[in-house]
This record gives structure tokens, C-alpha cells and sequence, in this order.
């Protein structure tokens, strides 16, 4: 594991072996910054835990076999292509703190996934979405909840 002034820079798959789930340590404030954070890896599902303020550019680029992932109260940023192919994500679950979301956060998702998150929230989504796929990815997508679930059993 590579942190850097606050920033986790990388997982490795040796650091992770044997683990389907990873919880972001406590002594952190930014997920990525120079690429992928989890590049690859055989991570199912992510927690994003309220001590990160943001969530860098591609950090979690190419991570296949990932389906879920939790971002807790707190994260206030999601950068440019923050989950870029992720290509079996079925579940992000955002918290009401986010303040921003970069520019194809969620490009080259599974066409299954769905985001739940806060009526606060939903106008920063809807805004990282290109307007001519505002419309549809929005209504396939987006699960406005006041009160989403903080985990998902059965993983």
C-alpha cells in the first residue's frame, strides 16, 4: 500500500490477496491522484469511509470485478473519470456531502449499474452526465433516496 501526504496512491493485488472487500484506512484524505489506486484488482466491494474528502481522477480505473461501492458521509469530491470501466459495477450508494463529481465519473460502467443517493445530491449527478445522455442514464440509473442504506448485505 502506497500513501502519500494523506493520498492513497495504490493497492497492490499482493496487498489485497485473499480479500474481496476493502475498507479505506483511517489515516487518509484522498483516494488516488496519480491513476488507478486499485488497478485491476479482485475487489467485489469498496467503502469509501467519511475521512476521505475526495475521490481522485481514474482511482478506481479498471477495476473489473468490483459490483458495489459505499461512499460514507463526508466525501465531498468525485473527480473526472473517478470509476472509469469499471465494467461489472452494479451499486454506488453517495452520500448527501458530495459537493462535486467530475466530468464522466461513471463512464464505461456495466449498464446495470444504479446510483442511490440523496435528493440533495441528485442535480451534482445529473450534472456529470453528458446532456445527451442525461435523460436516459438518469432514468435507468438514478435511485433518489432521502435515506440511503449505508451497507449492503450478502458480499
Amino acid at each position: 500500500m502506497v500513501i502519500e501526504k494523506g493520498a492513497l496512491q495504490s493497492v497492490s493485488k499482493k496487498d489485497l490477496k485473499g480479500f474481496v472487500s476493502f475498507t479505506t484506512p483511517l489515516n487518509i484524505t484522498k483516494l488516488g491522484g496519480r491513476g488507478s489506486v486499485f488497478n485491476n484488482n479482485e475487489l467485489v466491494k469498496v467503502i469509501v469511509t467519511g475521512n476521505v474528502n475526495e475521490i481522485g481522477s481514474f482511482a478506481f480505473k479498471n477495476c473489473i470485478e468490483l459490483k458495489i461501492i459505499i461512499i460514507e458521509e463526508g466525501v465531498k469530491v468525485i473527480d473526472d473519470y473517478a470509476f472509469n470501466s469499471c465494467l461489472n459495477l452494479n451499486t454506488i450508494i453517495l452520500p448527501s456531502s458530495i459537493e462535486k463529481i467530475g466530468k464522466q465519473a461513471f463512464s464505461y460502467c456495466s449498464s446495470k449499474l444504479k446510483i442511490e443517493l440523496p435528493r440533495s445530491t441528485a442535480k451534482i449527478v445529473i450534472r456529470s452526465i453528458p446532456e445527451g445522455f442525461r435523460e436516459s442514464f438518469c432514468e435507468k440509473r438514478l435511485i433518489i433516496n432521502d435515506k440511503p442504506k449505508l451497507d449492503i448485505q450478502g458480499l
